[in-house]
């Protein structure tokens, strides 16, 4: 827990708010894997459990922010989901230790097809959820989500063309 405590704490003060004067910006106090400062989940417990069994068998932390405002900043590192409802924006950010396994067409393909539908339904939990086992999928090298993966890429090639 002490590990996990000092990872948000960077993931929240120093990778949120590169270039910007700390004191300027205001966010909430922060409680594990999920937090949830814009009240818009209903499965923090389940997400919860799934990101801490993700860090268990991979070491690989994950954190969900919702927060009602970004307040202009940007996430340079770690590897983080963020939400606002609010604003009607998302953005998965990867640290290094996954850029490789997660690169920016991957996740934004994630949160196309996997999370956005789920939210334009006003169902952030579900977009989440899906979001997360996707994600965890990807990290524990699952064939079967690999797989759906490369498949929905051949898809929107196909259909740009």
């Amino acid at each position: 827990m002490l590990k996990r405590g000092k990872v948000l704490l960077s993931l929240l003060i120093f990778l949120l708010l590169p270039g910007f004067v700390y004191a300027q910006l205001t966010f909430p106090e922060y409680d594990g894997y999920v937090n949830d400062f814009e009240n818009i989940l209903n499965n923090d417990e389940a997400l919860e459990k799934k990101l801490a069994q993700l860090e268990e068998e991979t070491t690989a932390e994950v954190v969900i922010v919702t927060v009602k405002d970004f307040q202009g900043t940007t996430i340079d590192n770690g590897l983080l989901i963020v939400v606002s409802a609010q604003q009607r924006q998302s953005r998965i950010e990867v640290g290094y230790g996954h850029e490789g396994a997660l690169p920016d067409a991957l996740t934004g393909r994630i949160q196309d097809n996997y999370m956005i539908p789920s939210f334009q339904e006003g169902n952030y939990s579900e977009g989440l959820e899906n979001g997360v086992d996707v994600i965890a999928g990807v990290i524990r090298e699952d064939p079967t989500i690999i797989s759906q993966l490369e498949s929905s890429e051949s898809n929107v090639s196909e259909e740009a063309l």
